[in-house]
């Protein structure tokens, strides 16, 4: 599958919820053809950007890029949110953790959970940057030539 397809297409799908949320949503993705399943890798997308429009205010951005990096394909979340604070970021991966500025928004704290399994299942890894008050970036990196276990 190209994961640059599956991006413009979770980009467009999430599009008129963003623009509700006053929110500019972007993709920045070239050709990025790797072993998957499409499904499972279009709900990682797109729990990755519904995660982003939960924390990123009016006014702000979240761009989606997809690239090729020698044998890997990477998938890029990032956004112009609130940010999550240095303590809390070894947990955001973790099953119904749900940190300090999750307090005020709906969620059960599953979708991160969900998108490190369904990575993981496609022999790759995730990970998290982010700087409180200037947003976050969410990476998934995977091995280009493996199939899903």
């Amino acid at each position: 599958v190209d994961l640059a397809d599956l991006a413009r297409s979770a980009v467009s799908l999430l599009a008129a919820q963003a623009a509700s949320a006053g929110v500019q949503l972007g993709s920045d993705v070239v050709a990025t053809v790797m072993r998957g399943d499409r499904s499972r890798l279009e709900q990682i997308i797109e729990n990755l950007i519904s995660n982003a429009l939960k924390f990123t205010p009016q006014g702000g951005t979240i761009t989606v890029r997809a690239f090729p990096d020698g044998a890997d394909a990477v998938l890029e979340v990032r956004d112009t949110g609130r940010g999550i604070p240095p303590e809390e970021l070894p947990h955001v991966f973790e099953r119904f953790w749900r940190g300090a500025p999750a307090a005020d928004t709906g969620g059960r704290g599953i979708g991160l959970a969900v998108v490190n399994e369904l990575v993981q299942a496609h022999h790759g890894q995730v990970s998290v940057v982010s700087e409180p008050g200037r947003g976050s970036a969410f990476t998934a990196r995977f091995p280009a030539r493996h199939a899903p276990g």
